[in-house]
């Protein structure tokens, strides 16, 4: 895996050069934790295993590859209100969608996944106006599109439908905080 950065020096933006992180991956996403360090997250292409590494510093150097003890076909990353950042994942063995969190900001990761139930090939994250965590989800067998969101942190609503089937979703927010969902239908593109 590699890096570049784009950044300000001598009044210029420029990109960096390519940096390597070691590592081999099929998937990857990343997240800032509240005090704007990155964390980049992986899925090996042998074994389906979850992996991070962060930066020790924001902007610094990173640290080495951390095992995240879990199986992953696709995740996203999110952070709660309080700053906490949770990576969401499919398992490949049930297609459930699971997740595990800081226990604090910038913090020590729970040690085992939580279920949030369903079947899902793909998962998307964002947060509300207030902060409040989204995560979205397109049901395996029917395609639909589904949400969950966090009550209160570790407290999660039940999955509610979305009109529509979905075979890809993006979520972002306005300058306002406003949340948008985003798809593309698998009927017409």
């Amino acid at each position: 895996m590699w890096q570049r950065a784009y950044a300000e020096s001598n009044n210029e933006y420029n990109w960096s050069s390519w940096t390597s992180l070691g590592g081999v991956s099929k998937y990857i996403a990343t997240g800032k934790d509240r005090n704007g360090s990155l964390y980049l997250f992986s899925i090996s292409p042998v074994d389906n295993q979850l992996y991070y590494r962060y930066q020790t510093t924001p902007g610094g150097s990173w640290s080495v590859w951390i095992s995240l003890v879990g199986v992953s076909k696709q995740i996203a990353v999110g952070k709660d209100r309080n700053g906490s950042l949770y990576l969401f994942s499919i398992s490949p063995v049930d297609n459930q969608v699971y997740y595990k969190s800081q226990q604090a900001p910038g913090g020590a990761w729970s040690t085992s996944w939580t279920s949030l139930g369903g079947v899902s090939k793909y998962i998307a994250t964002g947060n509300d106006q207030v902060g409040n965590l989204y995560v979205f989800s397109i049901d395996l067998n029917d395609n639909s599109s589904y949400y969950k969101y966090q009550t209160v942190p570790g407290s999660w609503s039940a999955w509610a439908g979305l009109a529509g089937t979905s075979k890809q979703i993006a979520v972002g927010n306005d300058q306002l905080g406003s949340l948008y969902l985003f798809s593309i239908s698998p009927v017409d593109n």
